[in-house]
């Protein structure tokens, strides 16, 4: 094998990602747009991590000793609800090179298989999103976000 020749294995996932979504081909026009997609998906969850975050750091400073399992199960949904749009948007990009490295799988079964990860990704964002203001809202987890000043606001 010639040196310069790289293999799909010797490429790192960032070139791999490149290269499959940036090719010189017709199918450019459905995979750029899906990239930009999943990314403007994670530039806009990046807040809930830092929320998320910012939570977490709160329980240090409020007093924990006289709180209920229910402060601590409704604080870790709360917390894992606020990483998991953004976590799925980073998933899906190296998803849809996956679905279409795939050679045992014909064509058609990758277009299913591409459809049905974009609209169960799509599906579980807006579920989490729904999770988040509707256990945002619960009266258990004032304790974390009034406490000192409102953590929405921080």
């Amino acid at each position: 094998m010639n040196p310069k020749e790289t293999t799909q294995d010797d490429l790192t996932l960032t070139q791999s990602l490149k290269q499959f979504y940036f090719k010189a081909s017709w199918q450019s026009l459905f995979t750029i747009p899906y990239l930009f997609l999943f990314i403007y998906f994670a530039i806009f969850y990046i807040d809930n991590i830092f929320l998320a975050i910012r939570f977490i750091f709160r329980t240090f400073t409020v007093s924990t000793t006289l709180l209920s399992l229910s402060h601590v199960l409704w604080g870790a949904v709360f917390v894992v609800a606020l990483a998991m749009p953004f976590i799925i948007s980073l998933a899906m990009i190296p998803t849809l090179p996956n679905i279409w490295k795939n050679t045992n799988w014909k064509k058609d079964q990758k277009i299913l298989a591409t459809i049905i990860a974009f609209a169960i990704s799509i599906f579980l964002m807006a579920i989490a999103n729904d999770l988040i203001i509707a256990v945002g809202q619960r009266e258990v987890l004032d304790v974390f976000l009034t406490t000192g000043g409102n953590i929405l606001n921080i």
